[in-house]
């Protein structure tokens, strides 16, 4: 088991309202390094993935508790130009409750403006076209900015643009969906507040519901129960699911 894999544990269990397995939080305090974590015992650092996927089962678990010194080192790591480093960094310091200063979230913003394409959405890098899974870092940390207006601009015709049916495309270029471009996109159109048709994506996800009442794997399952959850929590007016 690796530390994503405790982590989609975390989720399954919040998700389902089911206990949370004692293996995950077991393997979090074994891959406990330093003032984070690693999957790699032979480490001479803690990770970023790790990180995050640890810190995220102990606040499900309501073990967070306060950390500042993973803080100070997430926020050395927050200073990077590759998108999925510091999307992981950024996250990670959500939980804890830290937020950007004025100087730093000029800086963030300068690369939010570096990842967003002309044409809509934001890409992995640098005038890289968008896909919807790097419009979710963008307007996630536009939301952490308290930005959102911004990301609204950005990115809300490119995403109405990608949806079909329940579903979202993975970009301009590839039609392609899946449940994991489905839990990114309906989470964008969530955070910008968005007109969406939630009823119809609710009845597209159940569409992919197995007998068993997985929809597959870990990750898939975890996407589809995301998105019926978030669509839920639309359609009826309350919180369905606490959203990262």
């Amino acid at each position: 088991m690796t530390l994503d894999d405790a982590r989609y544990l975390a989720e399954l269990a919040l998700l389902t309202g089911a206990p949370l397995d004692p293996a995950a939080l077991d393997l979090v305090a074994r891959r406990a390094f330093g003032v984070g974590w690693s999957d790699d015992p032979s480490a001479v650092e803690p990770d970023l993935p790790g990180t995050f996927g640890a810190l995220r089962v102990l606040s499900i678990a309501g073990e967070l508790g306060l950390r500042p010194a993973t803080v100070v080192w997430l926020r050395d790591q927050t200073s990077t130009t590759d998108a999925y480093r510091f999307f992981f960094a950024a996250r990670a310091r959500a939980l804890l409750g830290d937020r950007p200063d004025e100087e730093e979230a000029v800086q963030i913003t300068s690369l939010l403006r570096l990842l967003h394409h002309p044409d809509g959405g934001y890409g992995s890098g640098p005038g890289v076209r968008a896909d919807v899974q790097h419009t979710y870092v963008g307007v996630w940390t536009r939301q952490w900015l308290d930005t959102v207006a911004e990301a609204r601009a950005d990115a809300a015709d490119w995403l109405v643009a990608r949806y079909s049916g329940g579903h979202m495309a993975l970009s301009a270029d590839n039609p392609t969906w899946s449940l994991a471009t489905g839990a990114s996109g309906h989470r964008c159109a969530d955070l910008l507040g968005l007109d969406w048709p939630w009823a119809e994506v609710r009845a597209a996800a159940e569409r992919e519901r197995l007998p068993d009442g997985t929809f597959g794997g870990p990750l898939d399952t975890y996407c589809g129960l995301r998105i019926i959850a978030l669509a839920e929590g639309h359609l009826t007016g309350r919180d369905a699911w606490q959203a990262t």
